[in-house]
């Protein structure tokens, strides 16, 4: 709620042209808010992290722990995977299921089959 990752992109609009990239600090719960401010174009994403949560001190409530990591890790992975442009107008994956959705004069021809 108090992230405000919309400031990503008026810090990076701001100042673009005199950093190298912008990158993303937080203390909040969770490894969705990382996810979503790479996705919004925060080259770096720095989050401490802990051995147990559970540990005194003011860092370690909103720390990762090894497996929050390894989660975190993995999802900036995949969403980095996954921002690409589209190669062609229509996927190969999606073909099967646009010839059973789309009934009409353009795909008259799969329907047939």
């Amino acid at each position: 709620e108090d992230v405000c990752l919309l400031e990503l992109r008026e810090l990076y609009d701001k100042y673009h042209a005199r950093v190298k990239a912008i990158g993303f600090s937080g203390h909040h719960l969770g490894i969705a808010v990382d996810v979503a401010a790479y996705a919004m174009g925060a080259q770096w994403n720095e989050r401490h992290f802990t051995k147990d949560r559970t540990w005194k001190g003011t860092d370690h409530a909103a720390s990762l722990e090894p497996a929050g990591l390894t989660k975190l890790c993995r999802d900036l992975q995949a969403t980095w995977k996954c921002m690409t442009p589209k190669a062609s107008e229509i996927l190969p994956i999606e073909k099967e299921q646009r010839a059973k959705l789309k009934w009409g004069c353009y795909n008259a021809a799969e329907v047939k089959k």
